[in-house]
């Protein structure tokens, strides 16, 4: 995540205030898989013919390549597998067993393509491509499916640039997993002094441990049960910040036994729209 801009807000008179955070927050990709801090295999499947070998081997390294460019900082971390077979891989049960082989969090399978029959005047033939993929992590826990068709250089024409053109297919492939961006704001409350100033400057450093040290004496020492349900409120946002959702949980129904806030129901909502 980074930071935009913060502004502070007075809720009432003698009351904490709000410290308003503007950050740009990194959102599922058009596929709807997320695939931020997961470990990630593929397989592709062959009928052992040549033609179908080097297409989806060139598919296969072109989505592995795209998806390291995004989330490894294009060093090696995609392992690729091919298996030669004619059974169907894509069911649900199938796709989770050759994910627990791996030992990864999210398994992509490339089905074997389907060739025209026919080349055209131009050398070209259609192909079909069929990806699924299954993220042993996704709540609803569900099998992504996308197809795609393209009109290629036949192999039997120049197997180089036909090579070429299905990884271009697979660097297509990747791109609908590629996590977009969106701009929130998240709200942490405060007092005047000296150990909740310090808390807001590490929250403003993204350093959520260091913040959330302080918020853990603010909750257990204040002597205001206000004071201290505020505390309880801002850890919650801190372990949602770091994807500790059931812990944030935790800290917001300790904040609410407290003394209930108006800002909780929206940090609620948020959490509980990531488990």
């Amino acid at each position: 995540m980074i930071l935009a801009a913060f502004a502070a807000l007075s809720l009432a008179s003698c009351s904490p205030q709000a410290y308003v955070m503007y950050l740009q927050t990194r959102q599922p990709s058009d596929s709807g898989v997320d695939m931020d801090g997961k470990t990630m295999s593929i397989v592709y499947l062959e009928n052992g013919t040549g033609r179908d070998s080097l297409y989806n081997n060139c598919v296969a390294d072109g989505l592995a390549s795209g998806l390291e460019k995004e989330y490894f900082n294009s060093e090696a971390a995609v392992d690729l597998f091919s298996i030669v077979t004619k059974d169907d891989y894509s069911s649900k049960d199938s796709l989770a067993r050759l994910l627990l082989d791996m030992d990864v969090d999210i398994v992509f399978l490339l089905d074997r393509p389907e060739f025209a029959d026919n080349v055209s005047a131009s050398g070209k033939t259609k192909v079909t491509s069929h990806l699924y993929v299954y993220d042993s992590m996704d709540r609803k826990d569900r099998v992504c499916d996308l197809n795609a068709s393209y009109n290629l250089t036949s192999v039997d024409v120049n197997d180089a640039v036909f090579a070429k053109e299905a990884q271009k297919v697979g660097a297509a492939f990747s791109k609908k997993f590629i996590n977009t961006w969106t701009d929130e704001s998240f709200c942490l409350l405060y007092y005047d002094g000296t150990k909740w100033t310090n808390a807001l400057v590490y929250a403003n450093d993204l350093e959520w441990d260091k913040a959330a040290d302080i918020w853990l004496g603010l909750a257990a020492d204040s002597k205001s049960p206000v004071a201290r349900s505020c505390a309880a409120y801002n850890l919650a946002l801190a372990c949602y910040m770091q994807k500790e959702y059931s812990l944030a949980l935790e800290w917001l129904a300790q904040s609410d036994k407290l003394n209930p806030l108006s800002v909780s129901k929206d940090l609620r909502k948020r959490i509980q729209d990531k488990m």
